[in-house]
């Protein structure tokens, strides 16, 4: 599988960019009116994942439809009263010309179905989930998944002279219990502990 470290994702002016670094992610993250751009720590990312499909409000299409009728009717009202009054189209025409500019940025916004895939943790990771974003997420998340195990075996695995062998054994549990290591070597790593217990380390 490809290691493909980054991710970055497009929708209009949206955009969620995600890079695997050794021991953290960065992210920046920009909607329509804001932008953020952070790290954080393999520690803080949990793979509980979810699937949110985003759908047009009804309220709003409702409250859209309404106002659309409206600005149409006034259209035509405003049309006739240019043509009695002799007044020329510049004005009239620079007036349609706005209103539907931002008629079209609300349809946009209001019509537009999404579906994101959601990392629930400490530090939640949010991705576009479109049937053309599927494997490029997927992928993403198995080299994420990879990269975190990878990080936590190097940093928690073996023993050092810092540690007393208590808090390596909890650390190697804890291991363990998160399918970093496997239990074979769970099981030789323990008969380290006995051993060094037994020199009186």
């Amino acid at each position: 599988m490809n290691q493909k470290l980054v991710i970055e994702q497009k929708r209009g002016r949206q955009l969620r960019k995600y890079q695997i670094l050794d021991d953290e992610i960065k992210a920046e993250l920009r909607t329509d009116s804001t932008y953020r751009a952070f790290s954080f720590k393999f520690d803080d990312i949990e793979f509980n994942e979810m699937v949110v499909d985003t759908k047009p409000n009804p309220v709003e299409i409702g409250l859209f439809l309404s106002v659309l009728f409206n600005l149409m009717f006034s259209v035509i009202l405003i049309s006739d009263w240019a043509e009695k009054m002799q007044i020329g189209t510049v004005g009239v025409s620079s007036t349609l010309i706005g209103v539907v500019s931002g008629m079209s940025i609300w349809t946009y916004n209001l019509f537009r179905f999404e579906r994101e895939k959601i990392l629930k943790g400490t530090q939640n990771i949010f991705l576009f989930y479109s049937k053309k974003d599927q494997q490029e997420v997927d992928d993403f998340i198995q080299v994420l998944k990879n990269k975190q195990k990878e990080y936590f075996r190097k940093t928690y695995m073996y023993f050092d002279d810092t540690l007393d062998l208590w808090t390596y054994e909890s650390r190697l549990k804890w291991l363990l219990e998160k399918r970093f290591i496997e239990k074979e070597e769970y099981k030789n790593l323990q008969e380290e502990i006995t051993n060094r217990r037994l020199l009186g380390d």
